[in-house]
């Protein structure tokens, strides 16, 4: 990030509300081109919700989102719609078709957004299954893959078109070790060989500190810091050094109904 770039995406003063309650509390976030940009905080933080408006699911009540200088919730939906071909999207749960199998899940975009011819398109199919370790594998199932396949399957049909974005929603949960730290290396691959703007949401920290250029925590529907993994490391802010060291103690709290009638039955 060079001193003066403008930001390829920027949020500014992000509110939304749900049945009366605040999400989302004057969010403000700018991310560059070619980082990979993480969203970290606890479940129920708004981290989707903000993932979900940066796409366009979502408007918010108050506040902007724009990519490239383009308000998407001001634009016409002929230009929303060119914007969201530059954007890919993994879903924490993969979100292949069931009934299709890999080659046509990751053709799928292909079909939908282009004139390709189905000779150019099988190739560009197997050119990302390659790109994610699985050639060969585009005539099974959904089902009959493992869940790291099905991720990698996934992320394969999010690069389908070649997008200036990616977002990833929990991408290693549900995997163990291994199979994460390699969604984690393709996901900087893809940053640095293909010039990809990533924006990654986990609370996977060994994920966090392995792929991110800088970091952004939400707590309460709020942007408590951002920062390079170094500086999130050595932050001195309790809320930060409670949630990367997993502590049961401090300012994040999660109290509930049973919790206080076990500290009942400890103190009798």
């Amino acid at each position: 990030m060079e001193e003066n770039e403008k930001p390829v995406i920027e949020i500014r003063n992000l509110v939304k509300n749900f049945a009366g309650r605040r999400i989302l509390n004057n969010v403000n976030l700018k991310i560059y081109k070619g980082e990979v940009m993480v969203i970290m905080g606890g479940s129920g933080c708004g981290k989707s919700t903000l993932l979900r408006h940066i796409i366009g699911i979502l408007h918010p009540d108050e506040g902007q989102v724009l990519i490239e200088g383009q308000d998407i919730n001001a634009v016409p939906r002929q230009e929303l719609d060119m914007i969201r071909r530059r954007i890919g999207m993994l879903f924490q749960s993969g979100g292949l078709i069931d009934y299709m199998n890999i080659k046509d899940n990751i053709a799928l975009p292909l079909r939908e957004h282009t004139a390709l011819d189905e000779n150019v398109i099988d190739i560009i199919v197997n050119l990302k299954l390659s790109m994610v370790n699985m050639r060969g594998m585009g005539s099974l199932l959904p089902s009959e893959i493992s869940g790291g396949m099905n991720k990698r399957a996934a992320l394969a049909r999010a690069i389908a078109l070649d997008p200036a974005y990616v977002f990833y929603d929990e991408p290693t949960a549900g995997l163990d070790p291994v199979v994460a730290g390699v969604i984690d290396q393709l996901i900087l691959d893809f940053s640095k060989k293909l010039s990809v703007t990533s924006v990654v949401v986990t609370h996977d920290m060994q994920s966090v500190f392995r792929i991110a250029s800088r970091i952004a925590m939400l707590h309460m529907g709020e942007i408590v810091t951002v920062g390079t993994p170094e500086e999130i490391k050595s932050s001195k802010d309790p809320l930060v050094h409670q949630f990367i060291n997993g502590k049961p103690d401090g300012p994040i709290t999660f109290l509930q109904k049973g919790d206080n009638y076990l500290k009942e039955l400890t103190e009798k």
